[in-house]
């Protein structure tokens, strides 16, 4: 900020161009629209990115969704990741146990749309903590998060646009946990 970077909270983007200068910009911001301009836009504006659609940079190779949650008593091993693969948890993915620290854990599972057969991902989710061979892991556990959402996979073809980038989900570039 110091730099001069502008924080706009509650705000959503209305209209972009790029120019060799800069990017003229204006968002809503509680209803108002403000102009202004910047020598760079950093597109970090998640997986259905706005700036990636306005700017034509592409789109991940594929979508996926993730289902997590963060949890209190899971008894893990050292705290050591712990991951979990087959069909009937994960179709064509994996499930984890990531501790995350102060005796929390996360745990999730991801998969795409066309793998899961009718199921949620968070069917999956429940199908892992009852699943025999691991249920007695999971029997302990108290939920104090969830969280649901796309994961793009795949980095978009163009990351780099004149006076524009893009990062993280926005680009492609995804990690679930």
């Amino acid at each position: 900020m110091q730099a001069g970077a502008t924080l706009s909270l509650n705000s959503t983007p209305v209209k972009a161009t790029a120019t060799d200068d800069g990017v003229d910009l204006e968002i809503n911001i509680n209803g108002e629209i403000v102009s202004m301009d910047a020598r760079l836009l950093i597109g970090c504006d998640g997986a259905h990115s706005w700036t990636r659609r306005n700017f034509k940079m592409g789109r991940p190779n594929e979508m996926m969704i993730g289902f997590q949650t963060e949890v209190q008593g899971y008894e893990g091993k050292n705290r050591w990741l712990e991951m979990y693969s087959g069909s009937a948890i994960a179709p064509g993915f994996f499930a984890w146990v990531i501790p995350s620290g102060f005796g929390s854990h996360r745990i999730g599972v991801w998969s795409t749309p066309n793998r899961l057969d009718g199921k949620s991902v968070e069917q999956c989710y429940e199908d892992l903590l009852n699943h025999e061979m691991w249920q007695d892991r999971f029997e302990n556990i108290t939920e104090t998060a969830r969280y649901c959402g796309p994961i793009p996979s795949g980095m978009v073809k163009k990351t780099v646009s004149n006076r524009v980038i893009l990062l993280g989900d926005a680009a492609g570039m995804a990690k679930p946990t």
